[in-house]
């Protein structure tokens, strides 16, 4: 996910600060796990919300939790009480650090970490992820495929996605 902000965050104009919370949210965004698998992100929010992680702060703790929350299932909606009591821009914010967090979830549908590097970019046409593996990460980018609806509302552009192998060093 990380990876991805990287290479996006100047041309999506992204806030250099919201690269930790998405990268925290993206070591955490499973704990959720361990109360039960079918709403894990539900409870990931809540495990998260309600823990003190040592040198966070409660408004980044929320918005860790709300991008924890969003990483799959339905999108953010204003009738979610958790989505609600944040600003419109911090709404935003988690909108598009949500976004790029279930498309890095996708790269790595098969759980076979066979995705060795992401090259992300924006043209005219929208955005473009050019997923590099040795082998043809086919279930993947199904996978990265089948999550790129909240990146294209949230940046209102659609998202591109093919395999290149990767070359011998």
């Amino acid at each position: 996910a990380v990876r991805i902000y990287d290479q996006l965050a100047s041309p999506l104009k992204l806030l250099p600060s919201d690269r930790k919370l998405l990268e925290t949210a993206a070591r955490l965004q499973d704990v959720g796990y361990v109360i039960n698998y079918d709403q894990h992100h539900k409870h990931s929010y809540h495990l998260i919300r309600n823990s003190r992680l040592p040198g966070i702060l409660g408004p980044d703790l929320e918005m860790i939790a709300n991008i924890a929350r969003y990483h799959r299932g339905a999108f953010p909606k204003k009738k979610h009480q958790n989505f609600s009591r944040l600003s419109s821009d911090d709404q935003q914010r988690v909108r598009s650090m949500a976004a790029i967090l279930r498309l890095a979830g996708g790269l790595d549908r098969s759980r076979s970490q066979q995705v060795k590097d992401v090259l992300a970019s924006i043209d005219k046409d929208g955005a473009n992820l050019v997923v590099v593996s040795d082998v043809n990460p086919q279930v993947d980018i199904w996978g990265a495929e089948r999550r790129t609806d909240l990146f294209e509302k949230a940046f209102d552009m659609p998202v591109r996605i093919r395999w290149a192998e990767s070359q011998p060093h």
